[in-house]
């Protein structure tokens, strides 16, 4: 043992069994690299289907009536309309045309897209009635207008007589005659004023209320719309991992 004591503080002989133990250290770190690698290249090489979200999403949803959601242009969905007939969820992806019928399918994208549906027929009932309201109130102000320039033509004559009068009158009446007219004049005044108030009421937004509902419905309608978007993709995805979406026939 004190041999062997001996030749292990000798320089060249620690320095060999340092090395060999380097070795096997790089040996056994290399062992572990080269197994994680074939456990990450075994699951490289199962399939994944995604729909990435920067991807066009192409789709059209068309229901019995031929009412239609799509994300399609008028020619693209005018061609896919052609080619199929009935309910059914048509999309585009990676160049292939899918086509899905089976009613769960259809029943989630009622789902999907319903707080879409219910806010723009909301849009378009609040419009309606906003234009509705917006005839109302320009036939009353349009009314208002007409009487008042009646009132107006019927003093520009009495202040037309009046200066006849005043023409013509003698010193005595020419008094009595200007006191009328100043009392004319700023009858008229009034009325020329009120008149050009009328006008602008008229011209101008008569409901900003509403125009500034309009504007909060579009932002929810813009929201829900990118979230129904996103769970197409999702349902996409899914039929396309599961494989329930069939292609369609050309």
């Amino acid at each position: 043992m004190k041999n062997l004591i001996t030749a292990l503080r000798s320089k060249p002989l620690a320095s060999l069994v340092i090395a060999s133990i380097g070795l096997v250290c790089t040996l056994q770190a290399q062992a572990q690299v080269l197994a994680h690698a074939q456990v990450s290249s075994s699951l490289n090489t199962l399939p994944v289907l995604t729909v990435a979200a920067a991807a066009p999403l192409n789709f059209a949803w068309v229901r019995a009536d031929g009412k239609t959601t799509a994300n399609l242009d008028n020619q693209a969905l005018h061609s896919v309309k052609a080619a199929n007939q009935g309910e059914y969820f048509w999309f585009n992806y990676q160049g292939k045309d899918y086509l899905l019928r089976d009613q769960a399918t259809l029943e989630r994208l009622a789902q999907i897209w319903q707080n879409v549906e219910q806010l723009n027929k909301q849009a378009a009932g609040q419009g309606a009635d906003s234009d509705k309201q917006n005839s109302k109130n320009a036939a009353e102000v349009n009314e208002q207008i007409e009487k008042l320039a009646k009132t107006i033509e019927s003093k520009n004559k009495k202040v037309d007589r009046l200066n006849y009068k005043l023409n013509t009158a003698i010193e005595s009446e020419k008094e009595s005659l200007n006191g009328q007219l100043r009392e004319l004049n700023a009858s008229l005044q009034s009325l020329n004023l009120e008149m050009a108030k009328l006008k602008a009421n008229l011209t101008a937004s008569s409901a900003p209320d509403a125009n500034k509902n309009a504007t909060e419905l579009a932002k929810q309608i813009e929201q829900a719309s990118q979230h129904a978007h996103s769970a197409t993709r999702a349902l996409i995805q899914e039929s396309l991992a599961s494989g329930s979406a069939k292609l369609a026939a050309k």
